[in-house]
């Protein structure tokens, strides 16, 4: 009775609370207690999606700037306890692996750095490194959101363009215009939450 009680505690501490590193690994089928796990190690399709995942989750992690790997990993956390909750209906397993595999998969499909021919690129990290997301000439982005809200460290202009960048979304706040490539912001470095991009004006 007595590790009966231990097994199901165990049981619900893994659906309730799924630590980030649990989740990063493929299932162990030695130690599979709970009902998605068992369902898992029964049939070899399950099987072979879960081990997928799993190389495709280190994968993004090592390749992923270092500001996003909690983010990342707390999204396989959430993606986890769903799977937790579709139990043992294979269907639904199914369905949650194969909807992470290609929300992962998209990370590791990225293009190349586009030119900035025009346009303004806004960066995550001094001197253009980092993360990266171009604004298209004569666009207004309102909120940048998550990762570059407050994280925009420098910038680069192309053809006759310049950019706009306010401390608050909707161009509100304190407002810096930056009209050619600029390394580091000073001032507006990691303080910028919506920008323009104003070109051949």
């Amino acid at each position: 009775m007595r590790l009966l009680l231990c097994a199901v505690a165990v049981s619900l501490i893994a659906i309730l609370f799924p630590s980030t590193e649990l989740s990063a690994q493929s299932i162990d089928c030695n130690e599979a207690i709970t009902a998605d796990e068992l369902t898992v190690c029964e049939r070899r399709g399950l099987m072979k999606l879960d081990r997928q995942l799993g190389q495709i989750y280190k994968q993004v992690l090592s390749e992923a700037h270092e500001d996003l790997d909690y983010m990342i990993s707390e999204q396989q956390a959430a993606w986890l306890r769903a799977r937790n909750r579709c139990r043992a209906d294979r269907r639904c397993i199914r369905r949650h692996y194969r909807a992470r595999i290609s929300e992962l998969s998209a990370w590791l499909t990225e293009p190349e750095e586009p030119e900035v021919a025009a346009g303004c690129m806004v960066y995550s990290d001094f001197n253009y490194g980092g993360q990266y997301i171009l604004v298209k000439p004569n666009k207004r982005l309102s909120f940048l959101g998550s990762p570059f809200d407050n994280k925009a460290s420098s910038v680069r202009l192309g053809g006759s363009c310049y950019i706009q960048g306010f401390t608050r979304a909707f161009h509100n706040g304190r407002g810096e215009t930056y009209r050619q490539d600029t390394p580091r912001l000073g001032g507006m470095n990691d303080r910028i939450s919506s920008v323009a991009c104003i070109c051949g004006q």
